[in-house]
């Protein structure tokens, strides 16, 4: 292994004198997610704006060479409006439409203006008497009460009216927060769970009152974006961003294998925090997000090649890392448990146990996190960082050291640990209960997650 150089010497000075007089300072108790566009639709497990942005601004100081950053793991898009704030080239990748589309109407700053004079008009449509149009969706009427699902669907019709399709996109976004709060899912879980039917009975919820709040809200949200960006000159004189905003729905292992979209050695800074574990078994995304993708189902923008993830509702889960159990024949497994000595240890205490469908999802999801490792390795730049923010989760009630597992599996890649510090995840940043085993006994969410600065080695 290397020796650190000068700079990381003073970056991990920098990073660990933030702690000397307050151990607990990275932990963000009191820092809100929900800051300006941060909060315009619900994500689970959200980054800490505030927590990358330092990181970010430090590595900016000692390395001004930075103009591109790439996130492979986007989710609500907290990295690349991060990296808008700071002027940079933003490359950002999801497999999830839902996280996708979430993204793409943040980032979009020029329709304020548009937006703005076009409210009107869909509160309009909204107060006005229509006969609606049928729509309906494989178990509607078990996730969405009577009375509810016509007033959605009087809504979806009127975001349909719209022509403009970043206007309608920025609807849909709003769309989608609404239509989670109305569903008659137990919100202490990222799954689908049904609520007790006295409690979906009593439930009181007027969904185009929540709607045109949050409309206003969510301009609002956009506006101070907007602001932010004009301040630090970030702007063009007919609002758009000045650098480069490049959004992609898709597989990222596939999206960084593609030459014709991404050079080797052609990024500066990539900043993600990748799934810990399969969905299944961590936090199911897709679950989350499918029965708002499922009511934009119609829209142009929800175009054929999305389809296929809301074909059930565990489809999105499946597709992501890990979650599918077909891959698992492809897998050398004695080839990448030479390469981890940490997730050699999990795979024989596994083993012994007996375990076999426990000890295939811990190797799927390792075999396609070291594949899209090694393509991240491959695109950055040598000499420059990956900052990791990841968690450790259970399984068989036994800690996963993911983090460990990441720092074994980054040498192979010339992917070298600088400094690694933890913190604690406020429970108010995620459910309490993520999941739920076989016996369906509730999995607690993590408490700790770990940040990881990893350089790139040159060859």
């Amino acid at each position: 292994m290397k020796a650190l150089n000068k700079q990381e010497v003073e970056i991990i000075k920098q990073l660990n004198m933030k702690v000397e007089d307050n151990p607990g300072y990275w932990d963000f108790i009191d820092e809100k997610v929900t800051d300006h566009i941060h909060g315009l639709s619900c994500y689970p497990a959200k980054m800490v704006p505030k927590m990358q942005s330092e990181i970010i601004d430090l590595l900016l100081e000692f390395d001004p060479t930075i103009t591109n950053i790439l996130d492979p793991f986007m989710g609500s898009g907290t990295i690349p409006i991060e990296g808008m704030l700071r002027g940079l080239d933003v490359i950002g990748m999801d497999i999830n439409p839902f996280a996708y589309f979430i993204t793409k109407a943040k980032s979009n700053v020029r329709i304020l203006k548009t937006i703005e004079e076009k409210k009107e008009q869909l509160f309009k449509r909204l107060d006005e008497d229509r006969v609606l149009k049928n729509f309906h969706f494989n178990k509607i009427e078990k996730w969405y009460r009577e009375d509810i699902i016509e007033d959605l669907k009087h809504i979806r019709e009127c975001i349909l009216d719209e022509e403009d399709d970043d206007v309608r996109l920025f609807y849909w976004t709003i769309f989608f927060d609404v239509s989670r709060l109305a569903n008659n899912s137990q919100k202490s879980t990222f799954k689908l769970h049904i609520k007790h039917e006295d409690v979906i009975d009593s439930f009181e919820f007027n969904s185009k009152k929540k709607f045109k709040y949050e409309i206003e809200d969510g301009i609002k949200s956009l506006k101070e974006f907007y602001d932010k960006l004009g301040s630090k000159n970030h702007l063009s004189k007919f609002g758009n961003y000045k650098s480069k905003v490049k959004l992609i729905c898709g597989d990222s292992i596939n999206e960084l294998n593609d030459f014709r979209k991404f050079k080797d050695n052609s990024i500066d800074l990539v900043v993600t925090s990748p799934p810990y574990g399969d969905n299944h078994t961590t936090v199911t995304y897709g679950q989350f997000s499918v029965l708002g993708l499922k009511w934009m189902n119609g829209d142009p923008l929800f175009n054929d090649s999305l389809k296929s993830s809301i074909n059930n509702f565990n489809a999105i889960d499946s597709m992501s890392l890990g979650g599918s159990f077909k891959t698992f024949g492809n897998i050398n497994i004695e080839a990448l448990l030479s390469r981890s000595k940490s997730l050699e240890d999990m795979f024989k205490i596994l083993d012994e146990l007996e375990d076999k469908k426990k000890v295939k999802k811990v190797m799927i999801f390792s075999h396609e996190f070291d594949e899209c490792l090694e393509k991240i390795a491959r695109k950055l730049k040598p000499n420059k960082y990956v900052v990791m923010t990841v968690g450790n989760r259970r399984v068989h009630d036994m800690l996963v050291p993911f983090n460990k597992i990441i720092e074994d599996l980054g040498i192979k890649h010339n992917l070298m640990l600088v400094h690694e510090f933890d913190r604690k995840i406020p429970r108010k940043r995620m459910a309490e209960k993520i999941s739920r085993l076989d016996n369906q006994m509730p999995v607690e969410s993590m408490k700790k997650e770990f940040v990881l600065i990893l350089k790139k080695i040159a060859d």
